[in-house]
């Protein structure tokens, strides 16, 4: 129960402080909810009294790609990818022969962004 607790809760602190450093998002976030396909029934002058299913949020493409950028630049989940080389190359002055396998921490994919010119 603490794995999925603790997960949640530390993405949805990281998604909170990018939505106070970047009021614009707030407002395109709250525009595709305003657009969302909730009715009042007969109710107009009232607030939408219905939430969201996921039929309905899975037409938010600009609030998945706001919790996917989340994810991306703070990686909640520890792991690695592994991949082998297919041929042997020089990486910063380390020879990687072809077939070697590599392991790349997913903290370390998300910092090439910041420091190469083509990640």
């Amino acid at each position: 129960m603490a794995a999925g607790y603790e997960t949640t809760s530390t993405a949805l602190a990281y998604a909170t402080y990018e939505l106070a450093r970047h009021p614009e998002v707030v407002q395109k976030l709250q525009t595709e909810i305003d657009q969302l396909p909730l009715g009042n029934g007969d109710r107009s002058d009232e607030e939408t009294t219905e939430y969201p299913d996921y039929d309905v949020v899975a037409q938010m493409p600009y609030m998945d790609m706001f919790v996917s950028e989340v994810l991306r630049m703070y990686p909640i989940a520890n792991g690695a990818v592994q991949r082998s080389a297919s041929e042997d190359t020089i990486v910063q002055g380390i020879k990687i022969e072809k077939g070697n396998d590599i392991f790349l921490w997913y903290e370390t994919l998300r910092s090439f962004s910041k420091s190469s010119e083509n990640p």
